[in-house]
């Protein structure tokens, strides 16, 4: 009976952690990406940036929420 409070801390953390988790391994791929477009392919895909600007407004919220 007591364990599963204990539990619930330990093993099941709010949402907010849950989504800060992907969101930061999605921003950090976003970077790599976006740094390849910019100097290996020297060209800019739109839905890719918008895809990565909306990630960072997300990881954005996350943090400063």
């Amino acid at each position: 009976m007591t364990a599963t409070p204990l539990l619930e801390r330990w093993f099941l953390p709010d949402a907010r952690s849950l989504m800060l988790i992907p969101t930061s391994v999605a921003l950090i791929l976003y970077l790599y990406l976006t740094y390849l477009q910019l100097f290996v392919l020297r060209a800019l895909c739109n839905w890719c940036l918008m895809s990565a600007g909306l990630t960072l407004v997300i990881f954005g919220t996350l943090i400063f929420s």
